[in-house]
């Protein structure tokens, strides 16, 4: 029931992370970084379904051991109920499945338009030298 949050950060800082490397502009020459966006989001995929399998464990095998009920839970100063753990069981699904998506689909551009694809990053202008384009009239 802990590895959810963890994991939650993890995935925060993986959307940022990818969101801002994707903003910045890109040399020629430097890396696209697109493929590790890809390989990211497999692990992610197999680190929430792991959480997700744990979870469901949990609830199944120790929900009658009173250190797993909501009332110790409560007692130890967590806002839960029963709402809230049935609440992220379905949200550590919806993530698994998300993530799984998208490793997906970028595993699919990679087939489709190679490791680089073009509009993943915006490339840096290459100024055009329009006194030798007149020239060659």
């Amino acid at each position: 029931m802990r590895l959810n949050p963890c994991v939650s950060v993890c995935t925060l800082l993986y959307h940022l992370g990818f969101v801002l490397v994707g903003l910045r502009r890109r040399t020629p020459d430097g890396p696209s970084y697109f493929s590790t966006a890809v390989f990211s989001a497999y692990l992610l995929t197999v680190v929430w379904l792991v959480a997700f399998i744990l979870t469901i464990a949990v609830l199944a095998l120790h929900g009658h051991s009173p250190y797993y009920q909501v009332a110790w839970l409560r007692q130890q100063g967590l806002h839960v109920n029963v709402h809230t753990q049935r609440v992220q069981v379905f949200l550590t699904l919806y993530e698994t499945i998300m993530m799984g998506a998208l490793g997906l689909k970028g595993h699919a551009i990679v087939h489709h338009e190679g490791p680089d694809p073009h509009d993943w990053r915006y490339a840096e202008q290459v100024k055009v030298d329009v006194e030798s384009v007149r020239g060659m009239t």
